[in-house]
């Protein structure tokens, strides 16, 4: 809708057509026209208060196969503006204090109303990660995970707090307009009460039982979705999103491209990008991208989470408390359960391992990724490192990058999907001191070893399958870098892999998604601390900037200790050091990849074919597995794997040959 177009009053020969037409108004003096304005176009309306209204140079607005006459029909308008080539059609109650831009479609709505000062969701404070509410932060249209995790995690840190939340403020503030907005081409069909509510771009809200105080952002490369039955109440819904099949929302942000739906229950939490939540419930809980719970009994309660997946039956427990509920618990990213795992809060949870059964005695395992945790006699044990065989963590890395449908012009989550980064390498670093420390202690580990009220399991198969993944990435970084090199001489390569930046060395975070160096995430806060940065934008744009310069961090990370390894700074190392870094990569690939191919086996094993062949068990078993199936070799995953592997072998072939040739 065009905000600089003019209007006239009413003429008197419209106002007579109008009211043969059955229209009314309180003061037809109040109402004001586009000039092309024709009345032909309002049936059966009551004005009330300042209301213009655009023209109609469209007969019918389409919508898929839908196709209905655009103008104005049986309802009360109060304080509107209503732009061109609008359909509003069946409005109960009334439609008071919005501006409605070109090409809107409502139809069959309870009631579409807007308070005078409202915010629209924005600034209502949502309890993440914490019940007793210390964690609390407050819901932004433009907030991303980054931004939440700060505000949510880093309390010990007031002046930062203090400096994060006057930014936010200043913006909050100017979301207070007197009128509510709905943009163009939204369609908001068949839906109960809509009170205080922005209405994003091409927005569609289809049989919504009510929806109060919120903000539902929405662009045409990506429109929102709020589908029947949906409750919500203090809320933001970001592009991309789907909210449909009798979701109900309390204080809840749901992020691009995230879908809530099939009864899927949540207060105070927030879903960043690419979640998908459905039946379960979720209270106080901070997802992070691409988490996902399907299961009508799960219960995820005072927590965080990212790159989770729950089993079905997940019950995180936080009610054995005695002052309050000041239990939390943290499942570092790539975590999954088992059906039925529960968890007593306080616990953490190491990075991409998986929980089943029962664990009581509050474990922190965060020193030792991609481990089993499993309950056995009623007693929590812990196998490490197993899970880096599991051929489904080769399908999560994946699905990862195919799930990320968000396709708004501004992303505003940045997400790193890689599974091994130096943050999870820094993790497998401290698991390999931890489990030779443990080791020594308990020469004989046949009973397990005891760490922290849980019984570590096969510990030396841990160390050597930590060393293994150490050894493949620091090798496929290396490999990365060399290949997108050009280099002449043994000079001109160390030049090449001399770091650009020394901000990548040291200890790393993944905050709220984003893989970043400790160290240029400190001195980001400090800026915000000191006012170094004035904008909530500014701080976005660092985030985004830490997002585009991933690459270069890692590699300085990854020099550092390939560095430390051999011994000397890259401007000493030489071509034998370079192959043996190499070759030291593709044989502790082939022993993580030939343990992998075995897990993938499992799946084809004689014991997984019970059920075929189901009337002749005897006799078309086989056949029947193998017409469902497949088997492991045409296996649509193993065959992808098997082409980043082959082409990986050919990349390290001519490396090492180029290499060579520089002697």
């Amino acid at each position: 809708m065009n905000v600089q177009k003019s209007y006239r009053s009413l003429l008197e020969q419209e106002i007579q057509t109008l009211k043969a037409q059955g229209c009314d108004a309180l003061d037809w003096n109040q109402i004001e026209v586009a000039e092309e304005f024709n009345p032909s176009y309002i049936h059966n309306v009551y004005f009330s208060g300042a209301v213009k209204l655009g023209c109609w140079k469209k007969a019918f607005l389409q919508d898929k196969d839908l196709r209905r006459p655009a103008g104005l029909y049986n309802l009360t308008l109060q304080d509107v503006t209503i732009g061109d080539n609008v359909r509003i059609c069946n409005v109960r109650d009334v439609l008071a204090n919005y501006s409605i831009e070109d090409e809107v479609w409502i139809e069959d709505v309870a009631c579409l109303q807007c308070d005078t000062q409202s915010t629209f969701g924005n600034g209502t404070q949502a309890a993440v990660v914490n019940e007793n509410g210390k964690r609390s932060i407050p819901l932004f249209e433009q907030l991303s995970s980054q931004m939440a995790y700060l505000l949510a995690m880093y309390r010990h840190r007031p002046a930062l707090m203090r400096r994060i939340c006057h930014l936010m403020q200043d913006n909050i503030e100017e979301m207070k307009v007197p009128r509510g907005r709905i943009q163009k081409n939204a369609r908001i069909l068949h839906c109960g009460v809509i009170q205080n509510v922005l209405i994003g771009q091409s927005a569609v809200i289809d049989g919504a039982l009510r929806l109060e105080n919120g903000s539902i952002r929405s662009d045409p490369a990506d429109p929102a979705y709020v589908g029947p039955g949906v409750i919500a109440n203090d809320f933001i819904l970001c592009e991309g999103s789907r909210v449909r099949n009798h979701v109900i929302l309390r204080r809840c942000f749901v992020g691009q491209g995230s879908e809530l739906s099939r009864s899927f229950t949540a207060q105070d939490s927030v879903f960043f990008a690419n979640c998908s939540m459905g039946q379960g419930q979720a209270y106080s809980v901070f997802a992070g991208p691409f988490s996902v719970s399907q299961h009508k009994s799960t219960l995820l309660i005072a927590g965080l989470c990212s790159f989770f997946n729950a089993g079905s039956g997940t019950n995180q427990a936080n009610h054995m408390y005695r002052l309050g509920p000041n239990q939390q618990g943290i499942f570092e990213r790539g975590v999954k359960t088992g059906s039925d795992a529960y968890l007593a809060w306080p616990a953490r949870i190491g990075a991409f391992s998986i929980v089943i059964g029962r664990h009581t005695g509050h474990p922190d395992t965060s020193d030792l990724p991609f481990s089993y945790l499993m309950e056995r006699m009623g007693k929590s044990v812990l196998y490490p490192g197993l899970n880096l065989i599991n051929i489904g963590l080769i399908r999560d890395q994946m699905k990862w990058q195919q799930r990320d449908i968000r396709k708004a012009p501004v992303k505003l989550d940045a997400v790193i999907s890689d599974i091994m980064t130096p943050y999870i390498a820094q993790k497998i670093k401290r698991g390999i001191l931890l489990l030779t420390h443990l080791t020594r202690q308990n020469p004989s580990e046949s009973d397990g070893i005891l760490y922290q009220g849980l019984k570590i399991y096969m510990a030396e198969r841990g160390l050597e399958l930590y060393r293994w993944a150490l050894q493949q990435y620091r090798g496929r970084v290396l490999i990365r870098r060399l290949n997108a090199q050009k280099f002449i001489s043994l000079i001109d390569l160390r030049d090449k892999l001399t770091s650009t930046v020394n901000l990548g060395e040291g200890d790393w975070n993944d905050c709220g998604g984003l893989i970043a160096p400790a160290s240029v995430i400190e001195t980001l806060l400090l800026d915000i601390e000191n006012e170094r940065i004035d904008t909530l934008h500014a701080v976005e744009n660092r985030f985004q900037s830490l997002f585009k310069s991933y690459a270069e961090y890692e590699w300085a990370w990854v020099k550092e200790n390939l560095e430390a390894e051999l011994g000397k700074s890259v401007r000493q190392w030489n071509v034998d050091d370079l192959i043996s870094l190499l070759e030291a990569a593709r044989n502790a690939s082939q022993q993580i990849v030939q343990a992998q191919k075995e897990d993938a086996r499992k799946e084809f094993e004689p014991k997984m074919r019970v059920g075929y062949g189901i009337d002749n068990p005897a006799a078309f078993r086989d056949e029947d597995f193998t017409a469902v199936c497949g088997t492991v070799e045409d296996d649509p995953i193993i065959q992808q794997f098997h082409s980043q592997l082959e082409q990986e072998k050919k990349t390290v072939e001519r490396l090492i040959e180029k290499l060579k040739a520089l002697h």
